[in-house]
């Protein structure tokens, strides 16, 4: 959204809350799109897609004025919810598959219009764009310990041209390690790697790393940060996050990944029973937790 970048300013209020739309805020903001529509001369139906309009600037503000209680953000997350209608977790066809060929190679990767032709989440069409054209030879399942070998000796050989391009030796070699592995192109990891995808590539590389250093260098200050916005958001699936706002000066791709990294630290079983906004409050009480017992152990040792 064009927009986002204003929505920073309404997290800082004290009287927001988040967690779970309530269902007489749902119709609120049922009662809130229709307004809009009948206002500016809108159709409104199952999806109104003008809702997602980049070009129609201030349509959220304008809707979360009738939920004072909620952020522009956490009201546009519920929006998405209620109005854009995408086929999550259903299996391609081979139509699917067929048209989505055709649309990249009339088009480029244009992951947004190729979605909007699909019903389909942009991000998806290029994921599966990426099977088809790894093709045959990809794989699935347990990793043998040759594609595992051949992993690390790509990841390593790029960290080893990144470092002799940027001279990252001086400091220290932990924190530049962690920096160059913020900048290692997994689509390119997957092209030499042969049987993998990128995303399969860089969750193996990032499972393979006991502690969550491996993904770069964040402050706690940052990860809180994220933490608190994630549970103001109130959303409950990961496709309604707005990652590129999640934390200032960091990419959406380095917050996403962070948060796979903390997903971890959750006991499975109770993963399982939470939604994304749970399993955030879930992070952010544990760390709270973390620093209250710290600040009690400094006290008594002075």
């Amino acid at each position: 959204m064009a927009e986002r970048g204003t929505w920073r300013n309404d997290r800082t209020s004290a009287h927001k809350v988040h967690g779970t739309f309530s269902e007489q805020e749902k119709e609120t903001l049922r009662n809130a799109v229709h307004e809009y529509a009948q206002t500016h001369g809108l159709v409104v139906d199952d999806r109104c897609e003008w809702l997602f309009d980049k070009k129609r600037r201030g349509v959220w503000k304008e809707v979360a004025r009738k939920l004072p209680d909620r952020t522009t953000q956490s009201v546009w997350a519920c929006g998405v919810r209620m109005y854009k209608q995408v086929r999550k977790g259903v299996k391609w066809t081979p139509e699917e598959d067929a048209k989505l060929v055709n649309l990249v190679e009339r088009n480029g990767k244009k992951w947004k219009m190729v979605g909007d032709a699909l019903e389909r989440f942009p991000e998806a069409c290029r994921d599966r764009w990426r099977e088809i054209k790894l093709g045959r030879d990809q794989k699935s399942g347990k990793w043998t310990d040759e594609e595992v070998q051949r992993l690390e000796q790509i990841v390593f050989q790029m960290i080893q041209e990144k470092r002799i391009v940027q001279d990252a030796t001086q400091g220290d070699e932990a924190d530049n390690m962690r920096h160059l592995l913020h900048d290692i192109n997994w689509n390119l990891v997957s092209e030499k790697h042969g049987t993998r995808n990128s995303r399969q590539c860089c969750q193996k590389w990032y499972d393979m790393k006991e502690t969550i250093d491996a993904v770069g260098p964040w402050e706690t200050i940052k990860e809180m940060e994220m933490l608190e916005n994630l549970v103001q958001l109130g959303a409950e699936e990961e496709f309604e996050v707005p990652w590129d706002t999640m934390v200032e000066d960091v990419s959406s791709t380095d917050a996403k990944r962070h948060w796979k990294l903390l997903q971890r630290q959750i006991p499975r079983c109770t993963k399982r029973t939470l939604s994304l906004v749970g399993q955030a409050q879930y992070l952010l009480a544990a760390r709270r937790t973390q620093a209250l017992k710290r600040g009690k152990d400094t006290a008594e040792n002075v």
